[in-house]
């Protein structure tokens, strides 16, 4: 898919990084924001993975994160409902990981 890019932009960098983040978002069809919720997910549930060897509690963590950065973006615009039950169901659902572990 060959991406457009607009050819008026109506964009000043004074205004804010929400700006830059809304025009990204709008240059890459609602991907930027797809990808940003994945890759913190991966980031922080690694992270936690690797400094205590628990999955659980780095799928967790992950969730926990991504799923209030989703609320924040969902607030500010920049993400659409559906794509919010989905990032709020993976959190939800790697929290309750935490609950139904199986015994070690």
């Amino acid at each position: 898919m060959v991406y457009s890019y607009p050819t008026n932009i109506d964009f000043e960098s004074s205004n804010g990084l929400l700006n830059l983040i809304l025009w990204l978002n709008a240059v890459t069809y609602g991907w930027f924001s797809n990808f940003l919720l994945i890759a913190i997910f991966i980031i922080f549930g690694s992270g936690y993975y690797f400094a205590s060897r628990d999955i659980w509690g780095g799928f967790a963590v992950g969730g926990f994160v991504m799923g209030a950065l989703a609320i924040l973006l969902w607030i500010f615009g920049v993400l659409p409902v559906s794509v919010l039950i989905i990032a709020l169901a993976i959190a939800i659902i790697s929290f309750v990981g935490l609950f139904v572990r199986p015994s070690e």
